[in-house]
């Protein structure tokens, strides 16, 4: 029988063996017709740990500068517990510690992150960060199963190239159930202005949004050059007439006129008439580009253009304009931002990812740079900017050469140092995000949470099939019969996944939400435990927070999740229940919560407390030690 090491070094050498190449990776070579790119640089450990270490060199290099002293490297429980969290998003289980622990191989942490980077706890918390930037919601118009969230997740499941993502959701065409990516614009109906600014702040490192009314304040562009840029996208529609796609444009302006006249007619029963009227509303969203131009507002006031008039294309970023392709300006635009000699594009994201990694950007904010932002190591940005393009925007690949340095495994510094003063000396403490506690208290309650049946898991496709059914009918009275039919069976209408995590969650009590974060519905209902904790509402970019609050202070104590956690079923609490004798229930306790074995004066207090309280000290163990700021915090 192999034994629990031998077990883990084997998962370890499957693991780290090459992947097989995935559809994003064929499109990449372009068999296609996807956006042509270089081959990537074979990216084997070797390189990796070669950029790893000229990384750590261009750290070192700027202490001398900013003559401060970096702190020692982690010791195994803090590494383990740290890249467990920020690869997967959760605390890594009993059995992967004791494993990780026992494990004398000199290289089991570059084993670790390659195992942690191929398991599908890497899809789900990267989800987790870009759903938050791109803020995506399962209550959008015209996207009534998020196909949107489901696009995004799936490429980042699948590792698709970041430049790629980027001109796929700049470009997306269509409705979003047959392109999830066009739930990007869907998103903002109609508001191609607040799409540029959040463009350009996602994908460019800058806020822009206020040179939508006047000039900027701070900086150099104008409200003209925002209006040049965004001119590029004006001509994009998110409404499309009511009728399929075969249907001429004629055909669908008189299949909308009817529809209005049959609605308010009369003639129909409400229930009828409300369900008529969301599968005509919902089947007219889509996006297409139109060959309408963007004008300046009527109120311009500025005297470098006049008001209404029609806007020059050209991109704040770029000296030259731009060529517009046969496709669509559109097109043109996505080209440019996403193209390898676009720096601002590759040195954003690599910053980006550095932050997310060490909890510091080089350029603070990640999404305010300003004309001359060189960051606080402008040698080691250009760098990463270097590797960035060098692995061809592989995010996965990027990550591994920052997870692979020194500088990454740093131990905590115990005195505080402001952002602006970091010099990556240290790791910066911080605290788990909502999704992380949520995920990591999940972890020690029930069996492999990663796997669970996602909350949404089946809803949407019976409302998609009802709708695709509306795009190829040929007229009025053929919608009619489906939503007279739907009218009598309302069931076939779950298909707004909000909705119908309501309904489950009447079905099955708490129970339905024992998922991870990135299965629940987007973002969680207000008043979730993870709303107490943070979770961004969606509706601004990275809106998300840490701050501490008396409603998590509650959740902790006498939460439902606590509950389940202290239930004699709960995983870890069988795993208290197998070890042997008191020492072994305790070290296992610290071992599945704290990823560490207690120390001397921690065995002393708990050993008193299971003397004086008998079996039920354990669950008072683990209640303390889940109210903590150790188990919330990262270190």
């Amino acid at each position: 029988m192999l034994t629990r090491l031998a077990t883990f070094t084997l998962a370890l050498a499957l693991l780290v063996a090459p992947a097989p190449q995935t559809a994003h990776a064929a499109a990449k070579s372009g068999d296609d017709g996807a956006k042509p790119q270089r081959p990537a640089l074979r990216w084997n450990r070797a390189r990796t740990l070669q950029a790893a270490k000229q990384i750590d060199e261009l750290v070192a290099k700027n202490y001398a500068a900013s003559k401060v002293t970096p702190t020692r490297i982690t010791n195994d429980t803090e590494f383990l517990r740290r890249v467990y969290l920020d690869i997967t998003g959760t605390i890594p289980n009993f059995e992967q510690t004791d494993a990780f622990l026992l494990s004398r191989d000199p290289a089991k942490r570059q084993k670790l992150i390659d195992y942690l980077l191929k398991s599908p706890g890497y899809a789900s918390h990267n989800y987790n960060y870009w759903a938050d930037i791109l803020r995506v919601r399962n209550r959008v118009r015209g996207d009534a199963a998020n196909d949107y969230g489901r696009w995004v997740k799936q490429s980042i499941a699948d590792n698709m190239p970041y430049d790629e993502m980027v001109y796929a959701l700049v470009t997306a065409e269509g409705k979003a159930r047959h392109n999830g990516a066009a739930g990007y614009w869907l998103r903002d109906q109609g508001m191609v202005l607040d799409v540029m600014s959040n463009t350009s702040r996602i994908f460019l490192g800058t806020q822009i949004g206020c040179a939508q009314c006047h000039d900027h304040p701070f900086d150099d562009w104008t409200q003209k050059q925002f209006y040049e840029m965004a001119a590029f996208v004006g001509g994009v529609n998110t409404r499309m007439r009511q009728g399929g796609y075969g249907m001429d444009a004629r055909q669908r302006m008189r299949n909308a006129a009817e529809y209005r006249k049959l609605i308010r007619s009369g003639e129909l029963d409400n229930r009828t008439r409300q369900v008529l009227t969301r599968l005509v509303r919902e089947n007219s969203y889509g996006v297409t580009d139109t060959s309408r131009q963007l004008r300046y507002p009527s109120d311009y006031k500025y005297k470098n253009a006049k008001p209404g008039s029609n806007p020059t294309k050209q991109v704040i970023f770029a000296p030259d304009e731009l060529p517009v392709s046969a496709e669509s300006s559109r097109h043109a635009f996505a080209t440019w931002l996403t193209d390898q000699d676009n720096p601002r594009f590759a040195s954003v994201i690599a910053n980006r990812m550095w932050q997310k990694v060490t909890g510091v950007g080089l350029v603070e904010p990640v999404d305010e740079w300003y004309m001359d932002s060189a960051g606080s190591n402008p040698e080691l940005l250009k760098y990463l900017t270097r590797v960035m393009i060098e692995t061809d925007f592989d995010l996965k690949q990027f990550q591994r050469v920052l997870y692979y340095s020194k500088t990454y495994q740093l131990a905590v510094a115990r005195n505080e140092v402001a952002i602006q003063d970091h010099r990556h000396e240290s790791a910066r403490l911080r605290r788990m995000s909502a999704e992380q506690i949520w995920d990591s208290l999940l972890t020690l309650a029930v069996p492999d949470p990663t796997s669970r049946e996602s909350m949404l898991q089946g809803y949407g496709g019976r409302f998609t099939e009802v709708l695709d059914q509306v795009d190829k009918a040929q007229d009025v009275k053929e919608v009619l019969a489906i939503a007279e039919q739907l009218a009598k069976n309302p069931r076939q209408m779950m298909g707004n996944n909000a909705m119908a995590a309501r309904q489950r969650y009447r079905d099955r009590g708490f129970a339905a939400y024992l998922v991870r974060a990135s299965e629940m519905p987007q973002p969680a209902p207000a008043g979730h435990f993870l709303r107490d904790f943070g979770q961004s509402d969606r509706e601004a970019v990275d809106s998300a927070t840490t701050d501490p609050s008396v409603p998590q202070v509650l959740a902790l104590l006498n939460g439902q999740i606590t509950g389940l956690l202290l239930n004699s079923q709960s995983v870890l609490m069988q795993n208290v229940e197998r070890a042997e004798s008191p020492k072994e229930k305790i070290e296992t306790i610290y071992l599945s919560m704290l990823n560490r074995k207690p120390y001397a004066g921690e065995m002393s207090l708990a050993m008193q407390e299971v003397e004086a309280s008998g079996n039920n000290a354990y669950r008072d163990i683990v209640w303390a030690i889940a109210n903590t700021r150790e188990f919330i915090f990262i270190q």
